[in-house]
């Protein structure tokens, strides 16, 4: 007995090359959309120049603030304002290749990191802390009340909260600063 059927057909190299390749385009744009829309609010709270600062600026420095009265003149070019509060900082560091940089990056332009923007006006949090983005002349300040529960950058007068993410960027920036004192403990600890 000898089998008459007909050999089975096989699909041809180009259909499964042409189907991989449209396998690559669909799953190429769903990442691109996912990637925008995690980094949607981060975009409108930043602007795009922060942002990319924020992501990719080869130099850092993390600075550990105090305030100084409006009224008193600029005593070094390390002063700043921010909203209504002048700045001065008391300690900078470069942390361009601290280990746990790049989670702090990506937790600055990450919309899951962000909770409500609100425009403080007067009422905004004591800034704390900053980290200065830099790339050649172009510069990005970011700063953080102690807690890190609260940012702003040092241009505008509308804060974010952090929360999600405040505890991490704490330890991260108490790092930085050795030699400061630590706050004191609440009396319900």
């Amino acid at each position: 007995m000898t089998d008459t059927s007909p050999p089975p057909r096989l699909v041809s190299g180009k259909y499964v090359i042409l189907s991989l390749l449209a396998l690559g385009a669909v799953a190429a744009a769903a990442s691109w959309m996912n990637y925008l829309l995690v980094q949607r609010r981060p975009m409108q709270f930043w602007g795009a120049e922060t942002a990319r600062l924020i992501a990719q600026a080869p130099q850092v420095e993390a600075l550990r603030l105090g305030h100084v009265p409006r009224s008193a003149e600029a005593l070094t070019s390390e002063q700043f304002d921010v909203g209504t509060q002048r700045l001065v900082a008391l300690e900078k560091h470069d942390i361009a290749s601290r280990p746990g940089l790049g989670h702090v990056r990506n937790a600055l332009i990450n919309t899951r990191s962000f909770g409500p923007t609100v425009d403080m006006g007067n009422d905004q949090p004591v800034w704390h802390y900053a980290l200065r983005f830099s790339d050649g002349s172009e510069r990005a300040t970011v700063v953080f009340s102690q807690d890190c529960q609260w940012t702003a950058a040092s241009d505008g007068t509308v804060s974010a909260s952090l929360a999600a993410v405040a505890g991490e960027l704490a330890a991260f920036l108490r790092e930085q600063f050795p030699s400061e004192v630590p706050a004191p403990a609440s009396p319900n600890e």
